[in-house]
């Protein structure tokens, strides 16, 4: 693979301002993609990823939108287009960690769980695949976590929709072939995230298993998803250092 195997790409982060969606947009900047850096409520956070990846070369764009709403999923599509021209990969990072007791989780409790890890998802992948099946090429990739090898009793409503997603990406992949493949990564723990007011207080890297990540995995992974081949297609990649099948 090129130093920059994405020159001359587009890719769209959801949920990009901080922790690990920021590290997913500076590494895709890093790989040559211009990158739309999407958040809800942090336009300061995010014009500071859009500096970090200009100063990289590459061009960025921030775009605050509710990713759990469907009109504001097409809007995303559509100013990524306006302000950079086209969509080469799209990453579904956004999530929605909804906690609690599962006798006691109420049906706004469960709606917030698939509003942003199921349902906003589905319609930006819709809006994005529209563009990207006319051009004849793209990526979606959805970060699940590998609560879809686990079972999580205290986010019972968050599980179910990640699982949901990475059926979706399993569907969409058949459904969108062969112009779009759809991937899902499912990464376990990762720390530390790059943000230093996220990370204090957190554990570093030598201090907790070997099987626990960094966010440079993660980058590690999705930037050869987005520049693999076609015949790389609805896929389910543990991320996890074998915990999955400890």
């Amino acid at each position: 693979m090129s130093a920059a195997p994405l020159a001359g790409r587009v890719a769209l982060v959801t949920g990009s301002a901080e922790r690990v969606g920021r590290s997913l947009a500076l590494g895709l900047a890093a790989a040559g993609a211009d990158v739309v850096v999407n958040h809800i409520g942090q336009a300061g956070q995010a014009e500071e990823v859009v500096g970090g990846i200009e100063a990289l070369g590459r061009r960025a764009s921030a775009v605050e939108a509710d990713v759990a709403e469907p009109a504001e999923c097409r809007r995303l599509v559509a100013t990524a287009l306006e302000r950079l021209g086209r969509l080469d990969v799209l990453v579904h990072n956004a999530s929605s960690f909804v906690q609690g007791d599962f006798l006691d989780l109420t049906e706004a409790d469960f709606d917030r769980s698939l509003g942003v890890n199921l349902r906003g998802p589905f319609f930006l992948s819709q809006a994005a695949a529209a563009h990207m099946v006319e051009r004849g090429d793209g990526k979606i990739i959805a970060i699940a976590g590998n609560s879809l090898f686990e079972a999580w009793p205290d986010f019972v409503s968050h599980s179910t929709a990640k699982a949901g997603l990475a059926r979706l990406m399993q569907l969409l992949a058949v459904a969108l072939s062969p112009q779009v493949q759809c991937l899902t990564v499912c990464p376990a723990e990762i720390l530390p995230t790059g943000d230093p007011e996220a990370d204090e207080g957190a554990r570093t890297y030598a201090e907790v298993e070997l099987r626990t990540g960094a966010p440079e995995d993660l980058v590690e992974l999705v930037v050869y998803l987005s520049a693999s081949t076609a015949y790389l297609n609805g896929a389910i990649i543990p991320l996890d250092g074998a915990k999955s099948v400890y």
